[in-house]
């Protein structure tokens, strides 16, 4: 009788002083906001001609390399997406938006000879607080090519997304990145509306900047690259003249409010 009124003692001891089991919070999605998913690419090649893609901004391509801009590697573009969609973030007492962008990547088994080569699909998102979102977004002007910095929370791709567990993927890399996010990332709105012409071109990226020669600056396009492709741009106005998407007012305008 001793031994197990000592054993009830130890037990509920234990019990009484051990450690709860307590999780990280968890991010909290709203329903999608708005979304994107149709536009046409557009890429100014070496012959004096523009080329074109469905939601694909093809690469450059000389005349003897035109026969790859649709194959394997070369076939992402400089960018490309599958769609972006704005949501609500909820998370740590705080609520921010969230720009979600699926894409097209893939890679080569044997990459030193080009063989092997495998498609799978990307989730880019960049976090933003839901204020100065809204600001930097309120004031695009019709007939002129807005650009807009803003700085973000943070930017972070996840490789490897299958269809419908987007948002699990997206909660498990949050929690396990929001505490480690970067304060050196500009985003890019690049949008120039026409309302006459019933059309909207527009580039959204993060911007990687580095001083070469002071004249010349590396933008990188397309969130974080669709491909291994980058882009020289003499200033932020030549990039219109080099590629854009485009895509009809009324579809971009229930997507980013005009």
């Amino acid at each position: 009788m001793k031994k197990i009124t000592l054993l009830t003692f130890i037990l509920l001891g234990s019990i009484a002083f051990s450690q709860e089991r307590v999780g990280l919070p968890q991010p909290k999605f709203s329903a999608m906001k708005s979304e994107l998913r149709i536009a046409t690419g557009w890429m100014f090649q070496p012959d004096g001609k523009w080329m074109s893609r469905k939601n694909r901004i093809p690469c450059e391509a000389n005349a003897d390399e035109k026969i790859l801009v649709d194959y394997e590697g070369f076939g992402l573009g400089v960018d490309n997406f599958i769609y972006y969609q704005f949501r609500d973030l909820s998370y740590k007492d705080s609520t921010y938006t969230i720009l979600i962008k699926k894409m097209k990547s893939g890679y080569y088994d044997y990459p030193s000879i080009s063989r092997g080569w495998k498609n799978y699909n990307n989730i880019q998102y960049v976090v933003f607080n839901k204020s100065e979102l809204q600001k930097a977004l309120s004031n695009i002007q019709d007939e002129k090519t807005n650009y807009i910095e803003i700085k973000p929370v943070m930017v972070q791709t996840i490789e490897w997304v299958l269809d419908n567990e987007e948002l699990a993927k997206l909660r498990s890399d949050i929690v396990e990145n929001f505490n480690n996010k970067e304060s050196n990332n500009t985003f890019i709105f690049h949008i120039a509306p026409y309302k006459k012409k019933a059309l909207v071109q527009f580039q959204i990226y993060n911007l990687d900047k580095h001083d070469l020669d002071k004249t010349l600056s590396w933008y990188t396009i397309g969130f974080i690259r669709a491909g291994d492709e980058g882009m020289f741009v003499k200033n932020k106005n030549d990039l219109f003249k080099k590629c854009y998407f485009e895509t009809s007012y009324d579809i971009f305008n229930t997507f980013i409010k005009l």
